[in-house]
């Protein structure tokens, strides 16, 4: 069972989602009257959540028997929550960024890369992308062993570095940079066995 958690914090709210490969995690500004956090079943969030008019507000709250309600207009629904204190903690960055750059600079380049990597978690040296960085220039290769895309481009990082992304995380960083409405400066860090990829809103980390 995939869950989410829900945390109401000052004036906001922060939802974080887990699997055994990714940790994600996003805020967003709310009028918050009680401060807590409960875990509830993903795909039945969303799935009421998608049947909600967009223009309406959401309202999230607790009833006596303990389940998570959300009210919008006339609308009201009631999903079985979880301890949020049982969801799996949340892998953070050890350091500041390894390196920050555009949002179209980075799906420009995995685009260019992508279609040679293997997606194959037999073969984990092929399924993914060497990126690399330094003062001058960043560079994306990718290798199924019978193919080989690289791409080369001018970029100035403070520092050069190096990191395999695995295709889970290829992927995902793709569609992470084409929901952003605008431009946005990705940061990218590593710490311990995970890559971790965000804005200022929103981000997640993979295993490496």
């Amino acid at each position: 069972l995939l869950t989410l958690r829900l945390e109401a914090f000052d004036d906001g709210l922060r939802i974080n989602g887990s699997s055994l490969y990714m940790a994600a995690g996003a805020r967003a500004d709310a009028g918050v009257t009680a401060k807590g956090a409960v875990a509830v079943d993903q795909q039945r969030l969303l799935d009421i959540l998608t049947k909600l008019p967009q223009s309406k507000t959401v309202t999230c709250s607790l009833t006596e028997e303990g389940k998570f309600r959300l009210k919008s207009g006339s609308s009201r629904y009631d999903i079985a929550m979880m301890s949020a204190d049982d969801f799996p903690k949340q892998p953070k960055p050890s350091s500041e960024a390894l390196l920050e750059l555009p949002s179209t600079l980075l799906t420009e380049m995995i685009d260019a890369t992508y279609m040679a990597m293997l997606q194959d978690d037999q073969r984990a040296h092929l399924s993914g992308i060497l990126f690399t960085w330094d003062e001058k220039q960043a560079a994306m290769t990718a290798t199924d062993g019978m193919r080989l895309n690289r791409i080369v481009k001018k970029f100035s990082a403070k520092s050069s570095g190096k990191v395999f992304v695995p295709f889970r995380a290829v992927l995902t960083i793709r569609k992470f940079c084409e929901s952003l409405e605008q431009v946005q400066d990705v940061s990218i860090a590593t710490s311990g066995s995970y890559l971790h990829v965000w804005i200022k809103t929103a981000g997640f980390a993979c295993k490496l």
